[in-house]
């Protein structure tokens, strides 16, 4: 008679237990981390000569690699097939130290969320388990994470044992708040910033991700994505598991799919709605914010991406725009609005854009409130200066003469562009 227990215990192992992509994914070796190379050099260097600091300070924003980080230098110093039984800097990851280290089990690494225990009896536990030898490793290693959550007497309660501690003991702290770990505790730490990942170069580890889960994404629509999760490995690998979960019969990841599950607004619509303000042309601007408003854009997210597109202009006008990672398309367009208007023109409209943003977000009506203030944007070619008011002043022939003339017949004949 068969057991019903081994029926299911046979089904569970046939069906590989999902994993979200950031946890499949995760690096397991220095080599395999990006964009951190500054950090892994000094690593690297300390592991060979056997130089390695009793504590490691990481900070950062969040999911570029903190706790990822802490969890390979704790492999790396435990790894039982090194060469003369000392740390390695690449861990075999097969041996029972850092098999039990990747699944969390390993007795002598103890991972402590400061959130959670962030008081003085917290840190006197670990002072004292700290004192006795590890069971099955060379070292014991404490990873702190969010360590700018205990309180000061913790703080405090943790400094002697941090300046000093057993030779059998490593502490990693991971912060994404730097600025709120005492002075007395940086001091004691051997400090690594790491770094948010560049657009570009996120973009190009998503499509390689999303080619080995056998969809295709391209690299426009790869950097929506990575602009979207703004320099953290972690938000970029769960939005691309959301998109690829929207899919439906279909391996192409496209962008009108990730438009609406971003809430973003197409680019080429945005230029056209800046086009149209920079004219004066009240009626097609107020048309196009109602088509990209049922479309699903918002009123905040369309003002920021105006200010964006600002931003860029003014680079590209500066001569500036090799800093800024754009299309060909937007390229272009920024480099031809540039040759047409001032760097004053464009950083007035920044200066709009950013009034008005203010405005949407402390509204009733976000709408309402985006179209009235750009109505008032579209105008601001006629808007007198405090420069063009010293200009007039200093003028002999016209000294003290301003004239405003913001009809609407006006704006038609004299636009921005």
């Amino acid at each position: 008679m068969v057991n019903q227990g081994d029926i299911f215990a046979d089904d569970s192992n046939k069906k590989e237990k999902y994993k979200v992509l950031a946890r499949k994914y995760r690096p397991r070796l220095f080599n395999d981390i990006i964009s951190q190379s500054h950090i892994i050099t000094v690593i690297k260097n300390s592991i060979e000569s056997n130089k390695i600091h009793h504590a490691y300070m990481l900070t950062g924003i969040r999911g570029v690699g903190k706790t990822t980080f802490a969890r390979i230098v704790a492999k790396a110093l435990n790894c039982i097939n090194s060469k003369d039984n000392l740390p390695i800097f690449t861990p075999c990851l097969t041996c029972s130290n850092c098999v039990s280290i990747e699944e969390g089990r390993h007795q002598d690494i103890l991972e402590i969320d400061a959130a959670s225990n962030t008081g003085v009896a917290d840190i006197r536990e670990i002072i004292e388990n700290s004192k006795y030898k590890p069971i099955a490793s060379r070292y014991k290693v404490y990873i702190i994470d969010e360590v700018h959550m205990l309180s000061n007497s913790a703080f405090n309660a943790l400094l002697k044992t941090l300046e000093e501690p057993p030779e059998h003991v490593k502490f990693i702290l991971a912060t994404t708040e730097i600025r709120k770990i005492p002075l007395t505790v940086l001091s004691r730490c051997q400090r690594f910033d790491l770094h948010r990942l560049d657009l570009n170069q996120l973009a190009k580890y998503l499509q390689e991700i999303a080619n080995k889960e056998g969809f295709e994404i391209n690299e426009k629509n790869a950097s929506l994505i990575s602009k979207a999760a703004q320099g953290s490995v972690r938000d970029g690998l769960s939005l691309l598991d959301q998109a690829i979960l929207t899919c439906k019969n279909t391996n192409v990841i496209g962008s009108d799919l990730l438009e609406k599950m971003l809430g973003i607004v197409n680019l080429e619509y945005i230029y056209q709605l800046f086009d149209y303000i920079l004219k004066g042309s009240t009626q097609d601007t107020l048309k196009c914010l109602r088509d990209l408003y049922i479309k699903g854009a918002e009123p905040y997210i369309m003002l920021q991406e105006l200010m964006e597109i600002s931003y860029k202009i003014s680079l590209c006008k500066i001569g500036n725009a090799k800093n800024l990672i754009l299309s060909d398309y937007e390229l272009d367009k920024c480099n031809k609005i540039a040759k047409k208007i001032s760097v004053i023109t464009i950083t007035r409209f920044w200066q709009m854009f950013n009034k008005a943003l203010v405005d949407v977000k402390n509204s009733y009506d976000p709408m309402l409130t985006l179209e009235m203030n750009i109505i008032k944007i579209c105008y601001a070619n006629f808007t007198i200066t405090p420069e063009e008011i010293l200009k007039s002043f200093n003028n002999e022939d016209n000294k003290g003469k301003i004239s405003f003339n913001t009809s609407e017949q006006n704006v038609k004949k004299n636009p921005l562009i």
